[in-house]
């Protein structure tokens, strides 16, 4: 009985009913929300884009990190491959050159990160925010 009851008080226990709530909300709300083409279409096919950016972001963060960069170059480089194929570049070419996007803050801030490291002797606690800055300033020149 004890265990069941520390089980019910628990912060997983709130999340499931958080999350029954929101699914009764939304339902109640619009009649759409619990159609057979929501549950049979769009739930499945929006699944994989969430894998993609929550396995990274777990590891960081069970690694202690906070790095806020892997949604930022999602969607940097949704938007390149989306512009070179709608521009009449093949596939191929527009994955290669996402993929190029997406690994180029790393390229161009790791050297640097990896010097503050070894000139500090440990780990500073804002280095993935620097990080992160960094990132984004060079994926987004104009905007630094």
């Amino acid at each position: 009985m004890k265990r069941v009851k520390s089980l019910l008080i628990s912060w997983e226990a709130l999340l499931v009913l958080l999350l029954l709530i929101g699914v009764v909300i939304g339902s109640v709300l619009s009649p759409y929300f619990l159609s057979s083409f929501n549950l049979e279409y769009a739930l499945p096919s929006n699944i994989m884009e969430i894998a993609i950016m929550a396995l990274p972001m777990t590891l960081i963060i069970i690694a202690g990190e906070i790095d806020l960069s892997v949604a930022s170059l999602l969607g940097l480089t949704s938007v390149v491959l989306g512009l070179l194929w709608q521009s009449g570049h093949p596939m191929w070419l527009a994955i290669g050159v996402a993929l190029l996007v997406a690994l180029s803050p790393s390229i161009a801030v790791w050297p640097m990160l990896f010097w503050v490291i070894r000139r500090s002797a440990t780990f500073p606690p804002l280095l993935p925010i620097w990080d992160l800055g960094l990132s984004q300033a060079h994926s987004f020149p104009g905007r630094a």
